[in-house]
Parts: structure tokens; sequence; C-alpha cells
């Protein structure tokens, strides 16, 4: 965990009156044992960082690595820099060490803080390795960088790092197992474009803007029309409240006129109109006469019947009509 860092004040009192301008921040066991515990927390962290090179390692700092080795005929010098040996820190300054000819040599950083040579890897690696060299008789044929490497990164870096959210380290997806965008592009595609059973109608939301349902999903809503559907819900034509309604609606357009009238006359007056759907009679009408008056007119369609009954004024002109429904 990330130490916090505690703010401390000064208790401020003022000399001529003596009264408390600031409190200050009381020393407490909690603040006490808040130190301790980053102290220890740090001296932990040093000394596993120490442990993972347990064989010695060159410090880097400010991006330049100490103790870089140059030659010259058989004598090797180096600059200065920071050693590591067994978790103890060693500076080395600027020096120069004869080298054997016709020899393949080790040189390495030992626990004294001496730059020192070996013909054998293991005994450098057990310390502080440094440098290699291969040398005839003259002056040194081959030589190989063997410093290891622990870099000193300062507060304000870590810092800018742990807030980069640009995947630094280039991590994959398929590292962390996370599926790829297209992959799961792919996936939305192919539920957006699914005819079937993509969806229960529960789990379908409506939005009902007009009010007309107390449910909130297709499910609920199909169940009210199904059990009470209103002609506002259903878009039908509402029925006549009064005598007073008229209906707009008269009749539906067909695309084809299949039907046809058939009329019966009685001593030269109308008596029977009659309209088929082929042989199918789907109204009559009906109309009778008293002394060569039309006196009614049943209409029979659907099941229903209306009867029309006209009167007359003794002047022979119509007085009335009244209409009943059987």
């Amino acid at each position: 965990m990330t130490y916090q860092k505690q703010t401390w004040q000064n208790r401020i009192v003022d000399p001529v009156s003596g009264a408390v301008i600031q409190e200050g921040t009381r020393i407490t066991e909690t603040r006490m044992n808040h130190i301790e515990e980053g102290i220890f927390d740090a001296h932990t962290l040093a000394e596993s960082i120490v442990g993972e090179v347990n064989n010695g390692f060159v410090l880097t700092s400010g991006g330049s690595m100490g103790l870089g080795f140059t030659a010259s005929g058989l004598t090797a010098s180096w600059t200065t820099g920071i050693g590591f040996v067994k978790g103890v820190r060693l500076d080395v300054s600027v020096g120069s060490i004869p080298l054997h000819p016709t020899q393949g040599q080790y040189l390495y950083l030992d626990s004294d803080g001496a730059v020192k040579i070996t013909t054998s890897s293991s005994v450098a690696d057990a310390k502080c390795p440094l440098w290699y060299f291969a040398t005839d008789a003259s002056k040194v044929l081959t030589s190989t960088d063997r410093r290891r490497s622990i870099g000193i990164a300062k507060q304000s870096d870590l810092k800018a790092h742990l807030d980069d959210k640009s995947n630094p380290h280039g991590v994959t997806t398929a590292q962390i197992g996370a599926e790829t965008p297209a992959a799961a592009q792919a996936k939305v595609d192919a539920h957006a474009n699914k005819a079937t059973g993509a969806h229960t109608a529960s789990a379908i939301s409506i939005a009902d803007v007009g009010g007309n349902f107390a449910a909130t999903d297709v499910e609920g809503a199909l169940n009210e029309l199904n059990a009470t559907a209103t002609a506002a819900q259903t878009g039908a034509i509402a029925k006549g409240i009064n005598n007073t309604s008229v209906s707009t609606y008269t009749a539906l357009l067909q695309p084809i006129d299949t039907r046809s009238t058939a009329m019966t006359y009685t001593g030269g007056l109308l008596t029977k109109v009659e309209v088929k759907d082929g042989s199918l009679v789907v109204k009559t009408t009906e109309l009778s006469y008293t002394t060569g008056k039309l006196s009614s007119v049943k209409e029979t369609a659907g099941g229903k019947t209306i009867t029309k009954t006209l009167s007359y004024n003794p002047d022979g002109t119509l007085a009335g009509v009244t209409k009943a429904v059987s």
C-alpha cells in the first residue's frame, strides 16, 4: 500500500495575550505508529529489492550507469559508480587495473569495494560482475559488458507512470483474457440482426407516452389488450354514445365489388331489394304500401332488422318516421 503522508502544523500562541492562534498537530500514538509502519515498510521493500539481485548490481541514476570500462593496451580503466555486493552499497572512484596477457579475465567489484580480476565467471558472479576482457600479448581482443543494473526512479516519474492510462506496457487483450473490440462488436451485430429468440416479450420495455397501459413491458401490454382492449388502445372506431353520435366510417372500400342487386316489383310497386354476394343474401330491404303510399321499410342485415314506419297527414303529406330495431 502506498504510504500516506501526514501533515503537521506548529502550535502558535500570541506572545502578548497568550491566546492560541493555531492549535497545532498533537503527537499521538496513532501518528507515531503510522511513521513507524512507513519506515518498516520502506525497509522491507528495500531488502526485497536487494534480495532479488543477490549477486550484486550497479546503480543506474538519471539514465546513466556507473562503472563503465575502457581499455588501452593491457590496462582497463573505469568511471565512478555505485555498486551493491550482498546488499552493501559501495561507492567506487575512477581507477584502472593491469590486465593479464593472453588470457580471458573477469573484472568484478568485491565486498571490500575494490575492483578485482579472476579467470572464473562464477567467482565474479558471486560478487558484482563488471566486465570481461580477452587479451593477447599486448592488447584487448574482445570485451563484454557484464554489469547488472537496477534503476532508481524519481517519485514524480513513478506517479506519472501510475497515472498513465495509455497502456505504457503494451498489454494485449489476449494477455489479460479480454475480448478484442472487433470480436465484441461482431457479437453485438449478430444479436442486433437476430430475428427470432433474441428477447422474450417480458424483457422488452415499452415507452407508453399516452399512458394507455399499466404494464411496462410488451408481454404485459399484450395481456391487457387481450383482457380488455379498448377502441383507443387498438385504434378501432368507437361506438356511439347517444343519438347525436355520428360515425364517418360508413363502409370499407373493397378492391373488387362482387355484390349484385336483385329487385322485386308487385303491382308495379318496388316491394323488395336484395343485395347478394354470389348466392348469399347480404342485405334485404322490404317495402310495404297502404293505398298506394309507402308505409314501412324493413332492412335486414347481419342478424339485425331495422323497421322504419311512415305516417302521413290528412292532406297526404309525410308526417313522420319511427324506427324500431329487433
